[in-house]
């Protein structure tokens, strides 16, 4: 079931996908900060403590419905989302569910129960009264009992008019009516019952309508004024799951319809065999339009070397038919040498997207507000890894990526707009643009003497330092177009990826170029760029680090193999991967003398 309006919620957050992971054991925790102003309820919580009842806890607290322990010093809101409900404990919860918490706190509402305890009787007695709950005696509510999914369902059914005194349903078999207002899905773990599975069913609850009426519980809290906003819930992109044989394609569809979800991890080692799960995953992918698992993302290093990386690449299309089509034979060779390897069940592990092939159909995955922003994408102005960047935003701007975006592309535009004037010729243009970022920026050492000074290798760091870099907005805008558009000092790829930008607005075809040593250590990118036909070399950061601009300015190969290019391996052309660049490079016209 889609719930449209929590769609056009978490489109006003600062992400539209969730994360969702099945370790057990660990207390859970919601986190809220202050970003800027604004209160950001976190739900991602600790990397080794996310839980696959997150995201619904996190709406539900950012709505006021639901409560955790007491927030630590930190702003950790402990949920505990792995413990059983209490009968006291889930009366209490639907109470606030209600938006009637005041109220029952206010009221002198009464039970006959003698075992409630003290905090627990207000609520108890206000459900009583409303007739949500009823006792296990004429005098015991067995409050610190554990309820079962079948009461808690009930519990709630009846709180929406429902009543099973009047033989809407049996109280002990309420699955078919629940199931018809809407409060089941695919995520409840179907054995036990936790508080995990009841966030679930308190988040599909908020939009069932009340008996016989069109009014939702949602609306009605709306009316009353009981959705009081604790802040904006800030969630990830990946979701991790124990993938069974049966609801694993209903779950990965529901994480990406409901709440709009790429990626999946999986656990699959509750299934017979790899070549079972393969097949289910490939299946699904291909009937979708999905792009099909990775499996090279397997927990095992030997059956990954022995995929050879060309062909991992080739999964990697322009043409999605194509890629489908020639992608099932390297998918069936992964899945023939992971089985053959793979013996340890904890490693069977592996990585779907769920991001459809087509790119029209993966703008309508997400709410239109978020992915077309605005259509930059569709002028052709962002392609390759200004594209990819996008999900990197929140790291820069964790309160609205979105504007961030917007502000940034405006500027582009405004820069473009204010050195290119009518007439000019492509020449022109490129040279124009070639200085004209130059003049705006400057190569971004101070950011480097800022991590040597404290020990960190920023061309390789290790994976505790990259941890440390990735926290720094700096870092980020550095190696981006957005951060020469920002005003913040850039690296090769900052000044290559602008220089592209520009150039496609231009209209003029461009690329940039990854390339590394030997012994692949550092790594520069500089931009091809296409005049009369014919594909000339320009490198913005030697043009500005080594002062002489005429020296990188539209230079031939030749010329470039000669003044300190030569030691670098050419990786990929923006968007074009390993197996596409062949075929690109044949097209490309390389000029045997710079351009005159």
């Amino acid at each position: 079931m889609k719930h449209r309006w929590k769609q056009r919620f978490l489109a006003t957050g600062l992400t539209l996908a969730m994360t969702i992971t099945a370790a057990m054991g660990h207390a859970q925790a919601l986190k809220v900060d202050e970003y800027e102003g604004a209160t950001v309820v976190d739900g991602t919580g600790y990397a080794d403590t996310r839980h696959i009842g997150d995201f619904p806890s996190t709406v539900l607290y950012s709505y006021g419905l639901v409560n955790g322990a007491a927030a630590d010093e930190d702003g950790n809101v402990d949920m505990n989302l792995d413990s059983t409900l209490t009968r006291q404990e889930a009366t209490t919860l639907l109470v606030r569910l209600l938006g009637a918490e005041e109220q029952a706190l206010a009221s002198a509402y009464t039970a006959p129960f003698t075992d409630v305890v003290q905090w627990a009787k207000p609520y108890v007695g206000y459900a009583y009264e409303k007739g949500i709950v009823n006792g296990t005696s004429a005098t015991t509510f067995s409050g610190t009992a554990s309820i079962t999914m079948e009461q808690f369902l009930t519990l709630v059914l009846r709180m929406l008019n429902y009543s099973d005194q009047a033989g809407d349903f049996a109280w002990n078999d309420p699955y078919g009516l629940a199931g018809q207002v809407g409060l089941l899905c695919p995520m409840l773990s179907g054995e036990g019952f936790t508080r995990s599975d009841a966030m679930y069913i308190a988040y599909e609850a908020l939009d069932a309508a009340y008996k016989g009426q069109d009014i939702t519980l949602l609306e009605q809290l709306k009316n009353q004024g009981a959705v009081k906003m604790r802040g904006i819930p800030q969630l990830s992109e990946i979701v991790n799951l124990a993938a069974e044989y049966e609801s694993l394609p209903e779950q990965m569809d529901y994480l990406r319809e409901e709440f709009g979800v790429t990626t999946v991890f999986t656990d699959f080692s509750s299934y017979p065999s790899v070549e079972a799960y393969m097949e289910q995953i490939w299946n699904y992918c291909a009937e979708r339009g999905y792009f099909p698992t990775w499996p090279e993302y397997i927990a095992n290093e030997e059956a990954y070397q022995q995929i050879d990386a060309a062909e991992l690449d080739r999964q990697y299309s322009g043409d999605p038919a194509i890629a489908f089509e020639r992608d099932q034979e390297v998918y069936q060779k992964q899945t023939e040498i992971i089985a053959s390897t793979v013996t340890n069940r904890q490693e069977w592990k592996s990585h779907v997207s769920l991001m459809p092939a087509d790119l029209e159909a993966y703008r309508d995955v997400f709410n239109p507000e978020y992915i077309n922003m605005p259509l930059y994408r569709e002028k052709g102005y962002l392609s390759g890894d200004q594209w990819d960047g996008f999900m990197e935003l929140y790291k820069v701007a964790p309160d609205n990526g979105r504007q961030y975006l917007l502000d940034s592309m405006d500027w582009m535009i405004d820069f473009y707009e204010e050195h290119v004037t009518e007439g000019m010729s492509d020449y022109e243009i490129v040279k124009t643009l070639y200085n004209a970022v130059i003049d705006n920026t400057k190569y971004n050492y101070s950011l480097i003497k800022k991590y040597e000074s404290q020990g960190i290798d920023v061309i390789s760091p290790s994976t505790e330092e990259r941890e440390i870099l990735e926290a720094d907005p700096e870092y980020w805008l550095c190696h981006s177009w957005m951060g020469f558009a920002n005003g913040v000092d850039v690296v090769c790829d900052g000044y290559s990826e602008a220089f592209q930008l520009l150039m496609n607005m231009a209209g003029i075809p461009c690329v940039h170029v990854r390339a590394y040593p030997e012994d692949y250590s550092e790594g520069h990118q500089w931009n091809k760029v296409q005049l009369d036909g014919v594909w000339y070399n320009v490198d913005l950061t030697w043009a500005d680090t080594n002062g002489n601009r005429n020296a990188f300015f539209l230079r031939s190969d030749a010329a470039f193999q000669r003044d300190g290019h030569e030691k670098y391996t050419v990786y990929s052309y923006s968007w074009y991967r390993e197996d596409e660049m062949e075929s690109f490079v044949k097209n490309i016209v390389s000029s045997p003398k710079d351009y005159r």
